[in-house]
C-alpha cells in the first residue's frame, strides 16, 4: 500500500495540517518536527523546505492530515475530525453572538391569530392582503 503524492493530495494535506495545528488538535512537541516546521514554505504552486532544509518530518505529518479526511480512515476510526471541526466552530460562533433582543415598545403587534395560527399581519399594500384576509373570514 502506497501514497502517490501528487498535487493535489500535498494541497489537501497541508492545508488540513495547517487547521488541524491551529486548532489545537494537533501539538507538536518534538523540537526537530517544530524546527522543520519553521522551513517549511510556499515554493510556488507548492510547500517544500526552504533551501538547504528537510521537511521529511512535516510530509508525514501532511500525509497524515491528508488520511484522516478519507472515507477509509473515518471507518476505521469512527471519527470524523473536519465535522467535529466545523461543529466546533459552529458553538463557538453561536457562544460569541448574542441572539436579538425582543422589544415590547408598547404598540399593536403586526400579527394576529387565525384559526390557532400566529400570523403576520399584512398591510394593506401588499398584493396578497385582501386575499389571505378573505380566505380566514
Amino acid at each position: 500500500m502506497g501514497l502517490k503524492m501528487s498535487p493535489a493530495v500535498k494541497r489537501i494535506g497541508c492545508s488540513n495540517l495547517k487547521t488541524i495545528i491551529e486548532s489545537d488538535k494537533l501539538q507538536i512537541v518534538d523540537f526537530d518536527t517544530y524546527s522543520e516546521l519553521t522551513t517549511f514554505v510556499a515554493n510556488k504552486n507548492s510547500f517544500s523546505a526552504e533551501e538547504g532544509a528537510n521537511d521529511d518530518m512535516v510530509m508525514s505529518l501532511v500525509v497524515f492530515a491528508w488520511a484522516v479526511t478519507q472515507k477509509y480512515f473515518k471507518e476505521i476510526v469512527n471519527h470524523d475530525l473536519r465535522k467535529q471541526l466545523q461543529l466546533q466552530n459552529m458553538n463557538q460562533h453561536d457562544e460569541e453572538n448574542l441572539p436579538s433582543p425582543i422589544i415590547d415598545d408598547g404598540f399593536e403587534h403586526p400579527f394576529e391569530v387565525m384559526d390557532g395560527d400566529l400570523w403576520e399581519k399584512a398591510d394593506s399594500s401588499e398584493t396578497y392582503s385582501n386575499y389571505i384576509r378573505s380566505l380566514h373570514r
